[in-house]
Parts: structure tokens; C-alpha cells; sequence
């Protein structure tokens, strides 16, 4: 704005502008708009219900009634107009502001001085029409007569405006007819007033002479210092202020004016120094004095504290006054609506139990605030619903004073059920109409008016009430602000329905604001839909009120007679999850607990019901007994809600009862609403709850004496009842052929929605049912028998599958409980306990395929079970499913499952609760579910894991490497600390309720870090005193180390040492576990007697440790009495124990697994295996399974003999019978040789296995079973390739010692027999690598790494080429020339002639299209698409375990002319990283295995983005070393190498599921 000053050269202009910016409190947009300056005149900024004082602003220099009082322009800084109104301190305070034309800038001259300012305040407020009304609002009393106001004034002056105020105050004095106003002046304050003048004030004065400026003005001369003004006012002002309270407020901060800065009123100015004057400092500038940022801006607090202390004396005086004149109308108003005083006891009281700084969360919340502010498009009403019991009136409560604390007029009303006068809404209103009486004088006018008028109130009747009073009388009055009313417990109200109605009729021109409360019942939502386009619908949840219950918790539970702070804080978790948001319940329930003295007596408390919730309840009960219909079906919701276990949703009840009682409920909502309501209610997301929990242990009670009684039995039993009915139904019938399942996934989705309740839910209520019920379990057997496979495949589709292992279990208990009643024999008694072994395998076994495709339960899984189990014997043959021949096991193994991993190894095994986790070699730890073995997440650590252990809540698992030690938050993945160790680790523990972890490292220090961080705690080198070489100097390392939580002990081993034992908490050496020696055994022996591994008895009761020594001796300590108990051979190098110390378990480097009993070492189980070396063992924290880790295999075993059973029935089955636990032994299985070699016959019906005993025998693809040894290589020697002639029955053969052989197969009928040999000779110096015979059979390529040999097999002559050791090659017949053959590598293609294999007709560069790095080598090619495609599989060198790359090559870029570099076909590029393992071809199609072990074909001719998939391979199927074994027949069997036999698959390729590339690539 001085933009226009700045272009002249005189500099001094600049400094002026600086002086007027101080002087005139300038800074702030000079905006000549009225609305930001504000209006000229005495402004009414606020006007309360009763005025019991005048507060009266003025400004100063350039100011004006808003811009001097506003720090910025928006309107929320105007703090007299804003803050003061909303500060009780202020209710009864009537605030105005003058403005005046100040503005030194204007061009207009001016001839005003102060005295004209003073003469226009003067006349303002005499004709004031505010300042000269009465304290009845009015001014005309109820007599009629005309009399002077007594309201008292105080002034606030800022800067000149406080000389303003002086001289009105003179003027008002000296006239006669304006002295009574004079003498109603009480006080004023002065903000930086110039009472003396300034020194800016004569600069400013002559800086205005320059001429292009605007002229003087006579006010300014009259603030220079001593000018005559200043001193007249002054003098005159000394006698009229003896009797006022002054207070003076002067600027402490120097006020910026060009480079320099001044103080424009200094403190002697500021100040009058009389006797009746208070002053002090503020931290301001000029300008700043009087503007604030908040109400919690420093400044601000202190100006209004002096403020307050003016104005609190003047309304207790002018209170005291008008009570008095105002107690006889408020009497005769009280009788006339029949009202009793404001309803403050109800308040207190509910004031005195909510506790300082509950209740604010919904204060604070937005919507409640934009309510209260009245902010532009928010609703005039506001409902909070809430449960009973949850603190609702005790939130009204807190509306109320939040509501007053902001200075709003405010009512209220609390209904009350149990009291009749307060249950009527006739009461209601003439209590509320009686509140707006006594806050506003206008109602209370109003309603003298009308008693005085003769308008008779018939009391009892709310309409008339509502007429009258309030339609032709409260709201006509015309009001400034809103009236608040807040009515609480709404649905305790005999006539809701009625004030919904009133409210909806009020008018838009009545400023009424409603806060209501009430339970959220359906005859409330049907009442608030009259006014749902004016209300805002709000719900106090559980959530909400979690922090107000722990904060009434953290203040009442000192006065329980607990000492132990641990066992309090424990017990106010319990209470406040417990709680369900019902207060009611928490004060009832410390109530009691105040005479609880043991544990015992405070778990009595929390199980049952307070009480006074009794009382609640009883009443709920007595309103249902009321109804006259519909009983039945209270009766059925009551079972329904009490015995579910999860909240229905009403869909779902819907659902149930239709099928409980025959009938379909209209409205149900409703119905529940109407008549349950007061127990039962439906929440926002349509769930059927209980009031509090503990509405069910009362509708429980055995002796509860009503007729909505629930009995736990029954109502399981009719639950499970209707659960088994539906799931019987035709809706849950399975699928009748594969090509039907799109009808079958319609039918799916109509399904009921109960669907997913009874799936999940079924088995929990039938074991908690009466068990001799015949119904009942006939209904179950009838479910097993028919549509079990519906059921899992939906428990799979809706990723349920874990629910398989406890359905399992609940079988399990509930033929236990019927065992007392009912024969345990019999076909149905079977087929449920066969079902409940077969649920735990379906999920441990085949739970990755369910997730994956659910519908595999139809067709493929079936036949891949055991036949002699449920679902083997019931499904396994199926006319639409896969049929699988060969195997030989008719029941489940002891292995439930079996992971791979491929190319890496595995390193490490936990065990927790629910889930087990798998450390490897890439540095990764795979977590699993427990129950169905299925992969829940991966965390990577800095190195391989070498140990794992799980905190006991198995939210935390810390793996230790060579050099780390890594914790990690299993429940959100997260990676909580890493520490570098000094020393590889050897063990580590968990201790101290999960604070702190303790570990040893291999330099024999014992560690203590905190769990929390990782810091360290404490380190204690462990010395063994007996240690002769100690003492000279050598330490040995630590070779192994184990922890005795129960011993509180340590035991560790040095090499070359027996055991040491330690105590844990200091570190001091106890002992020694040393075993009984041979003392002649010789010096080069002794290493044999060294400790490999060794554990401790975890069962507090059995003081055992068990260790293993080089020799395979397993001997057992006493290390209390360092004595040894018991040794046996064991052969063993890895221990692990049970966690109830029962078994123990040994492994060797054979992979064979021993279980023994602990306390004698008696051998109880054997695992013999001929693979890879156990590397460590592990038992399921239930101790009923036990994990391996070998290799790239991990191994969950369930054997017999560690099953027991669980007899932990008291609170879920009726009634059980006992029955001892079963110890079975299993000895050495058979030594079969294993096939090593497979090739299929031309015709499909056989194929040809050569094994690791040297023998090649004949396979039926009929029935899988060998038919005979066809000849025999040397004994002992294995078979490791065969190769059958494409068009003539010649089948070749090599063995590890490079031992080739062919013969003739000659079939007869139907006997097989071979002829030959046809050749029988040794490859010199290399294995053979392949096989080829050409298609006549006449010849026969033999490939090895330095060589390739060509045999004619009728004269037996050969032509041999040899060259240096090549890696990566294959041969294969040219598909379109039967003399040729070509030859692959990983760069190159040469075609060759059986005739001359050195003459190479081409040699052409492929180009790949891709990166193949020096370690991919050629596995395996095949002839496709009845030749017409060539397929490449590309691995790892010297690994058979992962496919990294198949290509596929067009046939006809290998016949000449050979114009252009061979290129794989691209559309084919993409889908190479989904294929583990290519099988071959047939006909058009390629078959592969996908990386997940599924069956997979792709239309080679066809081709559109998408591939088949059929059948999986099982993953129990796969050898630990990954080497696949599968072909494809010529019929389109597949053939699977197992072990020592064959599994042959039967229509594998009939059932197909279409896959898209893109999303197999995901």
C-alpha cells in the first residue's frame, strides 16, 4: 500500500511509515472494507441470556471496532466476539466495541480531536437500546413502569482509545442527565494508553506537512507529549476515577521503525500512577498488545485473567440482586408447569462417578463439535446409540458440562425406566421448558405471559404440553443463540415416538439443538427416521469407551486387597477385555472382588455374574414373558446368540431359524429390536450380540428359573443338529461330473449364508452336545458318507483349511463321550474314526493343492489316498477322477507331509504353538501353519540360521548365526534387532516372561541380551576348574551347550571334555557328567568317548540329561547326582527331546530316526531311511509330532506312539470315558532295491525299470506291479540309463560301471521274454551320459563326456570320436530324417548322419534370446508336436533340482537349406519360468510340471496364452535329493518313479483346469 512512497528519493518518508505502523498498531492488510476495520459506532458483539455487565472495547489510532481486536482477518481471531462469549467466566457479560473515524491516512480533512471521540462514545451509549434495557431483557418492568438499568460497565481501551475512554467518562460527569450513567462505569483497562502523550505522535505530525501527504489531523496533535489535551483530560479524569478500578497494561518489545526500533508509549506514559491502579508489563509490542494467536497465547491468559477478577465481583453482586427479584416469578413458573428444579442431582451424581479425563475422546470428536458449533451443514440433532450398561448417561452427563463450559444454554433430562415420573415425556418437557426459564429472560417472559394470560396446562397430556408452552409459546420467542437440550436414555421414555414427532415440527426459525442417547434398538432407528434429514447418527463402541474403562480400572483397582502389582495390572487386562465395553460389569464386578482374598475367590468373580446385573437381566426376561406371540422363536434367537459360537449375522440367523423352526421370520431385525432387545441386539455390521458376556453365564444357569432358560447340551445338540441338516442338503451335494462345475459354482454361489457357519462350526457344538444322541450321529455318518468332499472343498474356497485339524479332534472327542452310551464298533463308528485321521492328513498333505484348486478334492486327491482310508475307500474310484496304480502302502504313512526346497539346503527347525519355522541355506526362515503345513511368511537374517528357538508366546523368534544373533516379530515380519557376536552361538533360550534371551558361544561365554533391543545384560566366561589344561594356559573351545530352565543349570562341553554343568544365573562350575570308560582302551580312541550332542529333561519332575557320543552310545546323567542312570547303542549324532519330556529322539547320518522313552531309553519307534543326514530334529510343542530337517527336506512325522489322547473335556463334552493311550512299535521295513532308470514302451502298456540291485524288469502300466526281471547286469551295480527303440522292441541299458547292454524284447500272447544279448560291452574311462537307438533300432548311440560311439547292432562294429571332457550336451534323432541326428549345446545345434557321426553337415550359433550364464548346462530335449517342435530344458550344471529355462525350437530350422541362425519360438519365451521339469511330448501338446508340482500341457500348435493343468504330483512323492522320474505313455498315462516302485496315473490328462500365463507368472 506505500508502494507508491517507495519511489521517492526521501528516505525519512520511510522511517514515517515505520512510526505510523506503531503508533496506529499498523501491520495487519489496511483493507478499507467495514467487515475487516469494522463498523463505526457502539456494536453489540455478544448478548447473554442474562446481562449482568456491559464490556465495552475501544480502539485507538487507525484501529477500528474489529482490525484492532483481530490479529488476522479471520474472523476466529476476533477474540472479543469469539473466545470471551464461549468462556464461562463470561456467561452473563454483554460485550460491545466502538469504532470511530481514526484514520490519520484519510485525505479528507478532518477537524476531530479526542474530546469529539469521547462526545460520540458518550452518545452512543445513551442511546444504546442494549445499555438501557433492564435486566429483564427489557425496558419496561413487569409493572409497567420505566426505570434506569443498573448494569455496570467496563471499559478496554487500547493506545488513544484509552484517552477516548477518559474524556467520555469526564463528559458523562459533568452532564446531570447523563451522571447515572457516569456512575455505572465500575472499571477500566488501559492497553498501552499514552496518558502522557508520545514522542511518535509529534514526528508523525510533521511528517504529514509534506505536501503530498495527507494533511494533519487534530487528534494526532492531541497525543503529543504534554499537549494540552493530554494534560485537561488528565487533570479532569483525577477526580472522577477515585472510585473505579483501573488497570494498566504497557508494551515490554521494542517496535521495529526502519533499522532502529523504539517503545511508542513508554511505561511512564502507559501508566497513571494513582493509588486505585493496578499495572503490569505484557510481552508485547504496540501493535501485538492487544492481537493474540489463541486463547492459550500468554498474553491473552493474563489480560483475561485481570478481566475476570473485574468482572466476577460485579456479576456476584448484580446475581445476589436478581435472584432475589426473580425468586418469586421462578416459584410461580415452577408451580405453573408442575416442574421440579433442574435435574442436578442426577448430574452430580453421574459427575461424581465419571473420573478427570474420561469421556473427551467424544468431545473431541469432529462431528460432535461441528454439532455443538453450529458449524454450516451440520445437523441440528445429534443420537448417540449405545449398549445398556456402557456408560451412556454418564456421556450425557459429560455433554452437559462440555455444553456449559462453552458458555451455550444448555437443558437436560434423564429418563428413567424404574421411576415413573421420570419415564414420562410430559416431565420431560415441562422440565426443560422450566431450564430455558431460568437461564433466559426472554422464555421466562414469555411463560409469566401466558400463566398470567390464564393458559391452563393439562400436565400429563405431552401434545398439549407441546402446544402450548413450547409451539405457541418458547418458540415464538426470538433467540440470539441456540438452545441446547440433552436428553438421556431416550428408549426409557413411554412416549418416544412422540418427541421424535415434536422435534420434527419444530421450526427452521427456532435455534433448538438436541443431544440425545438410548440404546440402538429397531423401534428407535424407526422413530429417528422421522427426522433422519435432521439428525446425526453416532455409536459408543467398545473401542471407544476401551480407554475410559482402563483409566476407572487404573484409579479403583488400588482398593483390591492385591499386594503383587504383577498379579493387579494382569488382572485389569482380564477385566478390561472381559469388560465388552459394559461398565455396569466393571464396577460390579471390583465391587465384589474388594472381598475376594485368593485367586480362587477372583476367578469365582470373573466367571460369574455380578449381582447387579442379575437385576438387568430379570427385568429383560420379564419383558419377554410379556409378549403374547412369537415366544418360540425369542426362545430359538436366545439358543441361537448364547451357543453360537461366533456372532451371527442376521442373514445367517434368518437362515437358521428357518431351518430350526420351519418358519421364516419377516423383519427380523425388528422382531429382535421389539422384543430382545433389552439381551439381544443387532450391531451396525448386522451381527447378533449379547448385551455383556455375561448375559450368557446367566442365560446358562442351571437353576435359572425361566422359561428362556438355555440348556448348554441341548442348545449344542440342536445347533450341531441344524448345522449337519443343512449340510446333508441338496445344496452341498458335490458336483456329478467335471463337466457340470460350472452349474456346481452357480449353485455355490446361492448357497445359504449360513453356508459358511455350519461348514466351520459344526463339529465344535456336536462335541459339546449329549453324546448318546442316535440321531445325531447318524446324521454326521451320513454327512461323512456323502458330502464330506462339498465341505472341504468349501473350507478350501473360503480359506478355512485350518478348521480340517480341529473338526478332526472334535470327532475324536465326541466317539470318546459316545463310547459310555454306544458300542465303539461298527460301520458308522468307523467311518468317523477313520474321517478323523483322514481330515488331518487332507490338511498336512494336500492343504497347498486345496488352496490352489479346491476342487482337486473331487477327482485328483481321492485317488492319491491310501485305500483302505475313509476317503480312499468312499472316492478314490470315482468314473471322473484319476486313477492311480503301482503303490503298495493301503494306509497313511507316519510322514503327514513332506516340504521341499529345491536347490537350497535346510539349516535349521523351531517349533511353536501354532506354527513352525525352517531356516536355510539363501539366508531365508520359512514360516508354517502347525496344522496344514501351509507357508505363512519369509524373513531373511544377515547369514544362514544355524539355530532357531521361538519365545514361549511364539510372537518372537530369535535365529543365531556364525556371527549374528537376530530377533525377529513373527507377528508382523518385522526385524527387531541384530547383534554381531564375538563367537559362533551354540544354543539360546528364552527367559524371563520372554525379557531376556540367553546364549553360549563357542569361546565359553554365557550371554545375557535384552529381548527388547539386543543390548547386553551380562557375560560370564565359563571355567571348569578341572581342567588341567586350563590352568596351563590352553582353552578349549565349546563344541555344544544346553539350557535347564527347571534346574535353573548349564551344561556345556569343551572338546575332548565331558559334560560341565554350570549354574545358570552366576555362572559357577557344579560338576561333571562323566561317563564310565574302558581304561584300556588306547589314546587314539578316546575321541570316540567325546560328547556330540546332548539335552536336558524339560519335565520339572524328571531330572534327567541324555547325551550322545561319537561311539553312537546314548547314555542318560543324573546331574544332581553326576551320576549316569542308563546307556544304550543308538548310532546316533542328533539328539531332541519332547517338550513333556517323554520321548526322545535320535538321527544319524543314514537319515534313520529313533524314538526312545526317556527315563529308560527304551527304543520305542525307528525311521529307516537311506538318504540325506538328519541335520536336526525338533517335537511340536503338543509333543504329538516330531519334525526333520535333511538336505532340502523338511519332514513332519506323526507316529502312533506319540499320539495320545486328550481327555481335557470338562468344559466342552458332556460326558467322556477313559481310555488308556496305545503304545505301538515299528520295526525295519523290507530292503527293496530302488528304480533307478524308467523308458516306456512304444505301446504304452508297459514300461522298462532298471534299479539299483542291476536288474531291468517289466512294468504293467495296468496295475503298476512288476511282471518280471527281464536280465540282469551285475549284481549290485545300478541301473542308471535305459532307452527303448522308437518302432522295434530293442532296449538298451548302462550301468555306474560303464557296463552297455541291448537286448531284444519278444512278446508271446501275453508273456514277455527278451533275446540277446545283441551287445554287451564297457565304455572305457567315462560313465556313459546317453543313450540313443535309432528308429529301425539298427544302431546306437553311446554319449559319454569325452567320447560318442556308434554301434551297428548287427555286425557289432562301432566308430568312436573322442575330444576333450565337454558339460552341457544332448543327442536326439532329427524328428524329420531318420538318418540324421542332432546334437545340442547351450550355444550351439550340428546336425550330423548315422553314418559318419564326424561329418557334420552344419554347425550354426542358436541365438537364445537369453542370458544362460556358464553354470546352465542342456538337461533334457524332446521331440514335440508329432515333430514338429523340439523342446530344450536347460539347469543348473550338476544339479538336477530346478529348470531354470525350456525353450522351444520350430523342427524345420534344422533341415537345409539352412538360411537363417535357430530361434526359439517367442510366444513360448514367457511361460519358461513356470516349468520345474519338462515330461515330454505328447501329440500336439508338451508336457511339463509346473513349479507348484502340477501336470501341466501346452497346445503347441494352438497356443493363446494360456496352458492345462491337470494332476499334481504329491509332495510325500518326491525324494529329498529332487530327482524327478516321470514319463508320459504313449496312451497318456503318466509314470512316476517312487522309491522302489511305480506310480501309475490313469486319465491324468481328463480333468483340466485352463491357466493363464500372466497369471502363473504373478
Amino acid at each position: 500500500m506505500f508502494a507508491w512512497r517507495r519511489k521517492s528519493s526521501n528516505s525519512g518518508l520511510s522511517v514515517a511509515e515505520h512510526v505510523v505502523t506503531g503508533l496506529a498498531a499498523l501491520g495487519q492488510p489496511l483493507d478499507n472494507s467495514e467487515n475487516i476495520i469494522g463498523p463505526l459506532g457502539l456494536n453489540l458483539l455478544y448478548t447473554p441470556p442474562v446481562p449482568l455487565l456491559d464490556l465495552i472495547f475501544v480502539h485507538g489510532l487507525r484501529g477500528g471496532s474489529r482490525k484492532t481486536w483481530s490479529k488476522t482477518n479471520d474472523p476466529c481471531h476476533f477474540w472479543p466476539k469469539e473466545w470471551l462469549p464461549r468462556d464461562p467466566e463470561f456467561k452473563n457479560v454483554r460485550i460491545h466495541s466502538f469504532g470511530y473515524s481514526s484514520d490519520w491516512g484519510d485525505w479528507k480533512d478532518s477537524v476531530l480531536n479526542i474530546h469529539d471521540f469521547g462526545k460520540s462514545l458518550l452518545a452512543e451509549m445513551i442511546n444504546s437500546p442494549e445499555i438501557r434495557k433492564d435486566d429483564n431483557g427489557s425496558g419496561i418492568g413487569l409493572s409497567g413502569q420505566l426505570f434506569i438499568s443498573l448494569t455496570p460497565i467496563v471499559f478496554v481501551g487500547h493506545s488513544m482509545g484509552g484517552l477516548v475512554i477518559k474524556k467520555a467518562c469526564i463528559l458523562a460527569h459533568q452532564d446531570p442527565s447523563t451522571r447515572s450513567l457516569a456512575d455505572r462505569v465500575y472499571g477500566i483497562v488501559f492497553l498501552a494508553t499514552p496518558h502522557r502523550g508520545a514522542d511518535s505522535a509529534t514526528m508523525l505530525n510533521n511528517i504529514l506537512l509534506a505536501p503530498v501527504l495527507p494533511s494533519q489531523k487534530p487528534f494526532i496533535s492531541d497525543l503529543e507529549r504534554n499537549s494540552g489535551a493530554v494534560q485537561s483530560i488528565n487533570d479532569e479524569f483525577r477526580h472522577y476515577s477515585r472510585s473505579l478500578e483501573l488497570r494498566s497494561f504497557y508494551e515490554t518489545i521494542k517496535t521495529n521503525i526502519g533499522v532502529s526500533s523504539l517503545l511508542i508509549v513508554s511505561k511512564d506514559s502507559a501508566t497513571l500512577g494513582y493509588p486505585n491502579e493496578q499495572s503490569a508489563l505484557l510481552n508485547a509490542t504496540h501493535r501485538s498488545i492487544c492481537k493474540f494467536d489463541s486463547p492459550s497465547d500468554p498474553n491473552f491468559v493474563t489480560l483475561r485473567n485481570a478481566l475476570v477478577t473485574t468482572t466476577r465481583d460485579i456479576t456476584e453482586k448484580a446475581t445476589a440482586i436478581r435472584h432475589e427479584r426473580h425468586y418469586s416469578q421462578l416459584q410461580d413458573l415452577q408451580h405453573y408447569l408442575d416442574a421440579s428444579d433442574a435435574p442436578e442431582d442426577d448430574l452430580t451424581g453421574l459427575e461424581d462417578v465419571q473420573l478427570e479425563g474420561s469421556c473427551q475422546w467424544f468431545t473431541s470428536k469432529t462431528a460432535y463439535q461441528a454439532w455443538r458449533d453450529c458449524h454450516p451443514g451440520a445437523f441440528p440433532h445429534y443420537w448417540l446409540s449405545a449398549q445398556p450398561a456402557a456408560g451412556k448417561s454418564v456421556m450425557a452427563a459429560h455433554v452437559v458440562r462440555n455444553l456449559e463450559n462453552s458458555n451455550t444454554r444448555c437443558s437436560y433430562y434423564f429418563f428413567k425406566h424404574n421411576d415413573t415420573a421420570k419415564a414420562s415425556l410430559s416431565g420431560c418437557l415441562r422440565s426443560l421448558a422450566y431450564q430455558m426459564a431460568l437461564v433466559n429472560p426472554h422464555v421466562r417472559q414469555r411463560l409469566l405471559a401466558m400463566m398470567e394470560d390464564g393458559v391452563r396446562l393439562d400436565r400429563d397430556n405431552e401434545l398439549t404440553v407441546w402446544r402450548k408452552v413450547f409451539l405457541s409459546g418458547i418458540f415464538e420467542v426470538c433467540l440470539d443463540r441456540p438452545q441446547f437440550w440433552v436428553i438421556d436414555a431416550l428408549d426409557e421414555c413411554n412416549s418416544q415416538n412422540n418427541l421424535l414427532a415434536m422435534l420434527n415440527k419444530v421450526s427452521a426459525g427456532f435455534p433448538l439443538r438436541v443431544f440425545m442417547t438410548s440404546r440402538r434398538t429397531v423401534d428407535m432407528v424407526r422413530s429417528l427416521s422421522q427426522v433422519k434429514n435432521l439428525i446425526h447418527a453416532d455409536e459408543m463402541t467398545v473401542k471407544d469407551t476401551h480407554n475410559d474403562i482402563k483409566l476407572y480400572l487404573q484409579v479403583n483397582m488400588r482398593n483390591l486387597m492385591l499386594q503383587n502389582q504383577a498379579l493387579c495390572r494382569k488382572l485389569a487386562e482380564i477385566i478390561l477385555e472381559k469388560s465388552c465395553g459394559s461398565f455396569l460389569w466393571v464396577v460390579l464386578v471390583l465391587k465384589e472382588m474388594q472381598s475376594a482374598f485368593s485367586e480362587a475367590d477372583i476367578q469365582q468373580v470373573l466367571e460369574e455374574v455380578p449381582q447387579g446385573m442379575d437385576a438387568l437381566y430379570n427385568r429383560a426376561l420379564k419383558s419377554m414373558s410379556q409378549t403374547n406371540r412369537g415366544k418360540h422363536l425369542i426362545k430359538a434367537i436366545l439358543l441361537w446368540t448364547v451357543c453360537a459360537t461366533r456372532p451371527l449375522t442376521l442373514r445367517e440367523l434368518e437362515d437358521a431359524l428357518k431351518l430350526d423352526t420351519g418358519e421364516s421370520v419377516l423383519a427380523l431385525e425388528k422382531f429382535i429390536g421389539s422384543t430382545c432387545g433389552h439381551i439381544v441386539y443387532v450391531d451396525r455390521n448386522d451381527r447378533i450380540s449379547l448385551i455383556h458376556e455375561t448375559a450368557r453365564t446367566f442365560l446358562l444357569q442351571e437353576d435359572l428359573k425361566s422359561e428362556f432358560a438355555v440348556n448348554k447340551f441341548n442348545g449344542h445338540g440342536r445347533i450341531a443338529g441344524v448345522c449337519l441338516q443343512y449340510l446333508t442338503s441338496d445344496e452341498m451335494k458335490p458336483p456329478r461330473s467335471q463337466k457340470l462345475m460350472h452349474m456346481y459354482h452357480m449353485k455355490v454361489a446361492k448357497r445359504s449364508p449360513l453356508a459358511d457357519y455350519a461348514c466351520r462350526y459344526f463339529s465344535q457344538h456336536l462335541r459339546r452336545s449329549h453324546s448318546e444322541n442316535a440321531e445325531r450321529f447318524m446324521s454326521l455318518s451320513n454327512f461323512l458318507e456323502g458330502n464330506v468332499c462339498s465341505w472341504i472343498e468349501h473350507m478350501a474356497r473360503t480359506g478355512n483349511l485350518q478348521y480340517l485339524v480341529p473338526t478332526a479332534k472334535d470327532f475324536q472327542g465326541f466317539l470318546l463321550a459316545r463310547a459310555k452310551y454306544h458300542s465303539p464298533i461298527g460301520k458308522d463308528v468307523q467311518r468317523v474314526g477313520s474321517w478323523e485321521s483322514d481330515l488331518i492328513r487332507l490338511a498336512a498333505q494336500f492343504g497347498r493343492i486345496l488352496t490352489e484348486s479346491p476342487s482337486a478334492i473331487f477327482w485328483l486327491i481321492p485317488p492319491l489316498c491310501p485305500p483302505m482310508t475313509a476317503i480312499g475307500t468312499q472316492f478314490g474310484s470315482t468314473p471322473q477322477g484319476i486313477i492311480v496304480r503301482g503303490l503298495s502302502s493301503i494306509v497313511w504313512s507316519d510322514r503327514t507331509s513332506c516340504i521341499h526346497y529345491r536347490d537350497r539346503q535346510t539349516r535349521a527347525i523351531a517349533c511353536a504353538d501354532t506354527t513352525f519355522a525352517v531356516g536355510l541355506s539363501d539366508k531365508s526362515i520359512q514360516f508354517y501353519s502347525s496344522s496344514t503345513c501351509q507357508e505363512l511368511q519369509q524373513l531373511k537374517g544377515p547369514q544362514p540360521a544355524k539355530h532357531l528357538v521361538f519365545s514361549s508366546s511364539g510372537k518372537l523368534i530369535a535365529a543365531s548365526s556364525v556371527h549374528y544373533v537376530t530377533m525377529f516379530d513373527v507377528s508382523n515380519g518385522e526385524k527387531l534387532w541384530e547383534t554381531r557376536l564375538p563367537q559362533e552361538c551354540l544354543t539360546l533360550m528364552f527367559t524371563d516372561q520372554d525379557k531376556v534371551i540367553w546364549l553360549v558361544t563357542k569361546g565359553g561365554i554365557l550371554l545375557s541380551l535384552s529381548v527388547s533391543d539386543g543390548a547386553r545384560l551380562s557375560s560370564i566366561a565359563l571355567n571348569d576348574p578341572s581342567d588341567d589344561d586350563a590352568e596351563a594356559g590352553f582353552r578349549r573351545i565349546f563344541t555344544s551347550a544346553a539350557f535347564s530352565l527347571e534346574l535353573s543349570m548349564l551344561a556345556a562341553v569343551q572338546r575332548g571334555r565331558p559334560i560341565s554343568l554350570y549354574d545358570l544365573e552366576i555362572g559357577t562350575f557344579l560338576g561333571l557328567c562323566e561317563r564310565e570308560t574302558d581304561t584300556e582302551l588306547d589314546r587314539a580312541d578316546f575321541a570316540l568317548l567325546w560328547v556330540h550332542d546332548f539335552v536336558f529333561n524339560p519335565n520339572q519332575a524328571t531330572t534327567l540329561i541324555a547325551a550322545l557320543y561319537h561311539d553312537g552310545n546314548l547314555v542318560l546323567f543324573d546331574p544332581c547326582e553326576l551320576a549316569v542312570k542308563a546307556h544304550v547303542e543308538a548310532d546316533a549324532q542328533i539328539l531332541a527331546c519332547s517338550p513333556d519330556g517323554r520321548a526322545l529322539a535320535t538321527g544319524n547320518a543314514t537319515g534313520t530316526i529313533q524314538i526312545f522313552e526317556f527315563e529308560s531309553l527304551k527304543l520305542m519307534y525307528k525311521v529307516i531311511a537311506t538318504d540325506h543326514s538328519i541335520r536336526s530334529l525338533a517335537f511340536s510343542c503338543d509333543s504329538l509330532r516330531f519334525l526333520d530337517i535333511r538336505g532340502s527336506q523338511c519332514n513332519i512325522w506323526e507316529p502312533p506312539i506319540l499320539v495320545q489322547m486328550d481327555f481335557d473335556e470338562t468344559d466342552s463334552v458332556s460326558d467322556t470315558v477313559a481310555v488308556e493311550p496305545t503304545v505301538v512299535g515299528m520295526t525295519s521295513a523290507e530292503d527293496l532295491p530302488e528304480i533307478t532308470a524308467l523308458d516306456c514302451h512304444k505301446s504304452g502298456e508297459c514300461v522298462f525299470c532298471g534299479k539299483d540291485n542291476g536288474a531291468v524288469s517289466l512294468y504293467s502300466t495296468t496295475t503298476g506291479k512288476e511282471i518280471q526281471v527281464l536280465y540282469q547286469h551285475a549284481r549290485g551295480i545300478t541301473v542308471n540309463i535305459l532307452n527303448c527303440g522308437g518302432t522295434s522292441n530293442v532296449l538298451a541299458s548302462a550301468d555306474a560301471s560303464s557296463r552297455l547292454m541291448v537286448w531284444k524284447i519278444v512278446k508271446t500272447g501275453d508273456a514277455w521274454d527278451v533275446e540277446g544279448p545283441l551287445l554287451d560291452a564297457r565304455i572305457p574311462d567315462y560313465s556313459m551320459s546317453q543313450l540313443l537307438l535309432n528308429s529301425d533300432a539298427s544302431r546306437l548311440l553311446v554319449s559319454t563326456v569325452g567320447s560318442d560311439t556308434v554301434y551297428d547292432l548287427a555286425s557289432g562294429a562301432h566308430n568312436t570320436i573322442s575330444f576333450h571332457e565337454r558339460t552341457s550336451w544332448k543327442w536326439l534323432s532329427h524328428p524329420r530324417d531318420p538318418s540324421k541326428l542332432i546334437h545340442i549345446t547351450a550355444k550351439a545345434a550340428h546336425v550330423h548322419t548315422w553314418n559318419e557321426l564326424s561329418e557334420r553337415h552344419v554347425s550354426v550359433n542358436m541365438k537364445l534370446n537369453l542370458d544362460l550364464s556358464s553354470e546352465m548346462s542342456v538337461k533334457d530335449v524332446a521331440v514335440c508336436s508329432d515333430g514338429c517342435k523340439l523342446s530344450l530344458e536347460f539347469s543348473k550344471s550338476r544339479s538336477k533340482q530346478s529348470t531354470s529355462h525350456i525353450l522351444i525350437l520350430s523342427s524345420s530350422s534344422f533341415e537345409e537349406p539352412f538360411t537363417e541362425p535357430i530361434k526359439p519360438v517367442q510366444s513360448f519365451l514367457k511361460i519358461s519360468a513356470n516349468i520345474e521339469h519338462l515330461i515330454g511330448g505328447l501329440g500336439k501338446s508338451l508336457l511339463f510340471l509346473d513349479r507348484q508340482m502340477w501336470v501341466c500341457s501346452l497346445d503347441l500348435e494352438r497356443y493363446k496364452g494360456e496352458y492345462y493343468r491337470h494332476c499334481f504330483i504329491p509332495d510325500d512323492w518326491l525324494s529329498a535329493n529332487w530327482n524327478i522320474v516321470l514319463k508320459v505313455t504313449s496312451k497318456g498315462d503318466l509314470v512316476f518313479v517312487k522309491g522302489n516302485e511305480i506310480a501309475v496315473i490313469k486319465r491324468a490328462l481328463n480333468t483340466k483346469e485352463a491357466i493363464t500365463v500372466d497369471k502363473a507368472c504373478e
